[in-house]
């Protein structure tokens, strides 16, 4: 124990003695470095709520019509909340049909603004992969942490600017408007006109109880011009046989949710049924060198479906 405190007490002199002569040399102004690191601590701290914060920045679209759809008090009021707040430009990009309705569907633009709320507060670092948060509208916003391409999305749209925080919660500024799901991959093809030919085979295969279960899935999906491609006389010898109708279907679909902007510029997804080769050229993106994605990202309640244009076949 002596040798111990002598030690110590050995240590504490040099400790001292080094600090001693290096004051007198560095000149070290701990007063000024105090100061400067309290203000940092006070600069860092919010004094916006999420509207107030979002008008700073200057997300003028966004605060429009959260004033709008009646949803700026709840925003303002909420003791912690978390918006996925498109940009000005997110907005003016947004389809010809979405813009139109948000200006003139009360109805729905309260359900698309609705959608991009959630109770709680959720930071970047809160995200984990497949995580669905329960939005204002009572639809889930699903969220995906792709490693590969540096990006998180909320129901498919790049989180562009994340973790904004205000004196109630977080803002993350989204590229894209998020649309709510129609339902589930089945109900989705339901109302594609489209896909109509797609939706007679997942029936046909029996596979509809499968894609209406929870997932999730991403679907590559042949349009019915795809399947009209085929050689005369296939589609109706696939609907004849039921097991191979299985076999060429569950090469199209994958489990997880890839939205286009987890897609690498070369990547092999597994499905149900073999793999698929995917070369993204940022414009395109080509499946098998016998297909490519025509329209990406249709949201659904348990997944994705990309529209492709041609059917996929495991010996491609």
């Amino acid at each position: 124990m002596a040798s111990t405190a002598v030690i110590l007490t050995c240590i504490h002199v040099v400790s001292w003695t080094l600090s001693t002569s290096a004051s007198s040399s560095l000149q070290f102004d701990h007063e000024a470095f105090t100061v400067r690191r309290l203000r940092q601590l006070t600069q860092q701290i919010p004094t916006e709520n999420i509207l107030q914060l979002a008008t700073s920045l200057g997300e003028t679209e966004l605060v429009t019509y959260l004033n709008r759809t009646g949803l700026a008090t709840s925003v303002s009021d909420s003791a912690l909340v978390t918006v996925f707040g498109p940009t000005n430009a997110a907005f003016d990009t947004a389809s010809v049909a979405v813009r139109s309705m948000l200006v003139h569907s009360p109805a729905t633009a309260h359900a698309i603004m609705a959608y991009h709320i959630v109770d709680g507060r959720f930071q970047s670092s809160d995200f984990v992969n497949e995580q669905l948060l329960k939005t204002k509208l009572g639809l889930n916003v699903r969220i995906n942490v792709y490693p590969s391409t540096n990006v998180i999305t909320a129901s498919g749209r790049p989180i562009q600017v994340a973790d904004k925080a205000a004196t109630n919660g977080i803002l993350h500024e989204l590229s894209a408007v998020m649309l709510p799901p129609g339902g589930a991959i089945p109900k989705v093809l339901s109302e594609v006109p489209d896909l109509s030919i797609l939706l007679s085979v997942v029936k046909a295969a029996g596979m509809t109880d499968q894609l209406s279960a929870v997932g999730p899935f991403t679907l590559f999906a042949p349009t019915n011009h795809a399947f009209h491609s085929l050689p005369a006389g296939e589609l109706s010898q696939l609907f004849k046989n039921t097991t191979r109708l299985r076999e060429v279907l569950s090469h199209h679909i994958a489990k997880g949710t890839t939205y286009s902007a987890g897609l690498q510029p070369q990547m092999t997804i597994p499905v149900l049924n073999g793999a698929l080769s995917l070369v993204n050229e940022g414009s395109m993106v080509n499946i098998n060198n016998a297909s490519s994605i025509i329209f990406a990202d249709l949201n659904a309640s348990n997944g994705v479906i990309h529209l492709i244009d041609s059917v996929l076949f495991l010996t491609q």
